[in-house]
């Protein structure tokens, strides 16, 4: 059965990364982080959510019973973005 978790979404620098999309992979449902990068969404147990952010690498968190108390914390890698090659000719 679904309860509401909570947890709070930052980069590597422990800063809030708000307009973070989580999505609950069997439900369907969306939430997005606030400005300071805390969200709320129901999940049952073991349902997997996805939190998607432009900029940074996806990431997942499987929710378990033990994340009902508490708010988790889930750190977002910023994506680094692959620098075209350049030839130079002498």
């Amino acid at each position: 059965y679904a309860q509401q978790v909570s947890g709070i979404v930052t980069d590597e620098e422990q800063n809030p990364v708000p307009a973070v999309l989580i999505f609950n992979l069997k439900t369907d449902q969306k939430a997005f982080t606030n400005l300071k990068g805390e969200f709320t969404i129901d999940a049952s147990p073991k349902e997997e959510l996805r939190l998607i952010r432009q900029g940074f690498q996806r990431s997942s968190k499987i929710v378990y019973s033990q994340d009902y108390n508490a708010h988790f914390k889930i750190i977002l890698i910023r994506a680094s973005h692959e620098i075209e090659e350049v030839k130079i000719i002498y």
